[in-house]
């Protein structure tokens, strides 16, 4: 059986790939801006993008990473529309998930991940149980994309105490490695800008449509 070994995922050309070490990634991600730049963001808006770095950072300790690319950009009125100016800030990570690992008696098959994922109660937990409460925002879908039947996860994550919440918009894919469903590949973009959460979900499916999975001795365009 050939295996599959490697992925390719495209991304606009205003995306910056970032290392997936956690101190590198979060070296490189805050000097996307010099200083003089980052004077002319608001505090407020920057302390939002550390946060959302430091999110990032933490899915970065926690998964099997293989690759993360942020969008990060100071976009001028006079370029947006008049009011429209700002930052415009996301994130992906690309990271694969053994059976093993997530700890199933059964091969990862999209209905079984989102079985799984519809099990999962997401609730907000108590304080002090978890500082990180997820919330579905649509239910967990098997749907269909190009590299095959994936699962698509779209929740609002929120983070710290009821005085200082930080807050992010996710939509992640679950895609079954198409090989003997040993494992998967977890696709997770973020953002921080819940308030712009729609526009964002359309360029999150727009680029996971583009992933394609590459078996051993496949002819790649990597």
């Amino acid at each position: 059986m050939a295996i599959t070994d490697t992925f390719r995922i495209d991304l606009p050309d205003n995306w910056h790939e970032v290392p997936i070490e956690p101190d590198d990634f979060r070296r490189h991600v805050l000097g996307i801006f010099d200083e003089a730049e980052w004077r002319s963001v608001p505090p407020v808006e920057r302390r939002r993008v550390e946060l959302f770095v430091e999110r990032v950072v933490a899915d970065l300790r926690r998964a099997d990473a293989r690759f993360a690319s942020v969008l990060l950009e100071n976009v001028a009125e006079s370029e947006a529309g008049a009011g429209d100016g700002g930052l415009v800030v996301a994130g992906v990570t690309v990271a694969i998930m053994s059976r093993e690992q997530l700890g199933s008696e059964v091969p990862l098959t999209a209905e079984v991940m989102h079985m799984a994922m519809s099990s999962t109660d997401d609730r907000p937990k108590d304080e002090t149980q978890s500082r990180t409460r997820t919330t579905n925002i649509e239910p967990p879908a098997i749907i269909e994309l190009p590299v095959g039947r994936v699962v698509r996860l779209v929740r609002l994550m929120e983070r710290g105490g009821p005085k200082d919440v930080s807050r992010f918009f996710t939509e992640t894919y679950l895609v079954p490695m198409p090989d003997d469903f040993e494992r998967l590949l977890m696709v997770q973009f973020a953002t921080p800008q819940v308030e712009d959460a729609r526009p964002y979900s359309d360029l999150f499916a727009a680029v996971a449509r583009t992933l394609h999975c590459y078996r051993v001795g496949e002819p790649t365009t990597l």
